[in-house]
């Protein structure tokens, strides 16, 4: 789940990062920014880039704009080298991606009203 968290991080940027490398920023938000135990230790390189995430990452309104959130969904489809991924895989990071955002909704950093889709009811029959 990291490696998506990164993904979706590194898509909602508002820029390219120009003064660090891609693979620096990802190495910087996996091993500091995703981990709980080591963010307060990242040596000054790794912080330096952190600060900078920071300051151009969107705010939740990203989540409102349909273009936004397809982009998003393109890029989780896609391996860094560009080839697609496997279609379990689609599977799976668009179940932790409608995990992640019902847990934003359920704590009030979304609204439940957007262009993400609701996940469908689940149909029980009365019998």
């Amino acid at each position: 789940m990291c490696q998506r968290s990164m993904l979706a991080a590194m898509t909602l940027l508002a820029r390219e990062p120009c003064t660090f490398q891609a693979v620096e920023v990802r190495t910087a938000l996996r091993e500091y920014a995703f981990n709980r135990n080591r963010r307060e230790a990242a040596p000054p390189e790794a912080a330096a880039i952190l600060r900078w995430v920071k300051r151009n990452t969107p705010t939740m309104a990203v989540w409102e704009d349909a273009d936004g959130v397809e982009d998003l969904l393109e890029a989780l489809d896609t391996k860094l080298d560009g080839t697609p991924v496997a279609a379990s895989t689609v599977k799976r990071n668009r179940r932790i991606l409608n995990v992640m955002v019902q847990y934003a909704i359920r704590r009030g950093v979304l609204r439940a009203r957007g262009p993400v889709p609701k996940p469908p009811q689940r149909w029980t029959s009365g019998a």
